[in-house]
């Protein structure tokens, strides 16, 4: 072997072993094909904290029932009758008509007396309220030129509130009187006749507060009136008669009387 064939083969041998210890480090450095860069990768990935979980969805209300808010109004209601209180007291002013004799009459008064009018009628009532049911007792004076109505009696009444407006109606029986009120002397007062009575009315309310409340009503009243007999012993027959009217002999009518009037009340 010549020296120039000695060194070629040592220069093929050296380079060869370069190039297999070269593809080792690599090997050792990057397992996997990842290397260094693979390392600091994964480093960063275990230094950073887990990702949180989405909450869970809350689920959706159930629909309200139908029918629900008209429950809800009907205990709106009775929660404001009952607001409205149990005991009522009512007081009553306006004008009214009346003729006595409207509808009949059979040896009653004679013309010259004054069987119709109108005039002022002032009134009080008091009773007990259940939710929208109401009685108690109601009396009433009226009074007309040279004669006067006195009622009292019993009635059921029927309130719708809306709010703080309340319509209502009512109806009621009772007993009725007819004379001549003297207002100095009450005990002086006269009575000539007297009968049954029946009334119906409407009107609505107006709550200023829980407990006061003022208002307008209409009333119509029916009067079956009696006139008792006068003894006039001794007079002839001719002079117990006025005007075709035997005072001797009981007589009767049926009237209707007419009210307008407002009124205020307090409510416990």
């Amino acid at each position: 072997m010549n020296w120039t064939s000695f060194v070629f083969a040592f220069a093929v041998l050296w380079s060869s072993g370069t190039a297999a210890a070269q593809s080792g480090q690599t090997g050792e450095a990057q397992p996997g094909g990842t290397g260094t860069s693979g390392s600091a990768t994964a480093g960063q990935a275990a230094t950073q904290p887990a990702a949180q979980p989405a909450p869970a969805a809350q689920p959706a209300p159930p629909p309200a029932p139908a029918g629900q808010s008209e429950r809800e109004r009907e205990v709106r209601r009775e929660e404001e009758d009952e607001g409205r209180g149990v005991l009522w007291i009512e007081g009553q002013f306006g004008y009214s008509y009346v003729d006595l004799v409207q509808f009949s009459q059979d040896n009653f008064l004679p013309g010259i007396d004054r069987l119709k009018g109108s005039g002022y009628t002032a009134g009080l009532g008091a009773g007990l309220r259940f939710s929208f049911l109401a009685i108690g007792g109601r009396a009433s004076l009226s009074s007309y030129p040279n004669f006067d109505v006195w009622t009292l009696g019993l009635d059921v009444q029927i309130r719708l509130g809306i709010g703080s407006v309340e319509p209502y109606g009512r109806v009621g029986v009772g007993y009725g009187w007819v004379g001549d009120a003297n207002y100095q002397t009450p005990g002086d007062s006269t009575v000539d006749v007297f009968g049954l009575v029946a009334d119906a009315g409407a009107g609505v309310d107006i709550y200023l507060s829980r407990m006061v409340a003022i208002g307008v009503g209409f009333d119509g009243v029916f009067l079956n009136l009696s006139r008792q007999r006068v003894d006039m012993t001794g007079c002839a027959t001719s002079s117990c008669m006025i005007d075709t009217v035997n005072f001797e002999q009981d007589g009767d009518a049926v009237g209707l009387q007419l009210r307008l009037q407002a009124h205020a009340s307090l409510h416990f």
